[in-house]
């Protein structure tokens, strides 16, 4: 767990299924898991790494509103810079702009996984619309096949229906959107 500096995202960017920051140990464009334990929230998304040409482009829009809300220019410093849109923010707890906060950067061992629920998770209607439907459309295509095997497999009708159900659930979670409620 690290102390992060959490600053907004640029608007062309609030969209975007991804937040910036710097750690060395993850390639940019990596799926990461967002932890923040002190209100046990969790986000998955998109790890994009600040370089300097973020930061110039970053600094350059916001020279002109307010120079706080500016990025620290030192490479030593974006380690511990988080820049995240209001979406991620809310997901995470409605963490304010401009605060200080404890949260985790992880890389998830199973890649699918965390690409999956980035997309059900993402600050995009379309997006998540679009994976909901593959999900579900996945799920109605194994309970079709399920039940065409249904003889050679031994099992009932019942014990169908019953692993029809128990991939529903299973479908249900995987879908399972960001939770942005306080």
């Amino acid at each position: 767990m690290r102390k992060y500096a959490v600053y907004a995202a640029p608007q062309e960017e609030s969209d975007k299924g991804w937040v910036w920051t710097k750690k060395e140990e993850i390639l940019t464009r990596t799926f990461v898991l967002l932890k923040n334990p002190a209100r046990n929230r969790s986000v998955y998304c998109e790890y994009r790494e600040i370089d300097r040409n973020f930061v110039n482009r970053y600094n350059e829009a916001h020279e002109k509103f307010d120079a706080k809300y500016s990025l620290a220019t030192n490479p030593a410093h974006w380690s511990d810079i988080i820049i995240a849109s209001g979406w991620y923010r809310d997901a995470l707890g409605r963490i304010k702009q401009q605060s200080t906060v404890d949260l985790e950067v992880v890389e998830p061992l199973l890649q699918s996984w965390a690409s999956l629920r980035a997309a059900c998770q993402h600050p995009d209607p379309g997006v998540r619309v679009a994976t909901r439907l593959a999900v579900f459309g996945t799920w109605l295509a194994v309970v079709g096949l399920l039940f065409a095997v249904l003889a050679s497999l031994h099992l009932t009708e019942r014990q169908g229906v019953e692993i029809s159900a128990a991939l529903f659930v299973t479908a249900l979670i995987i879908c399972r959107g960001a939770n942005r409620r306080a």
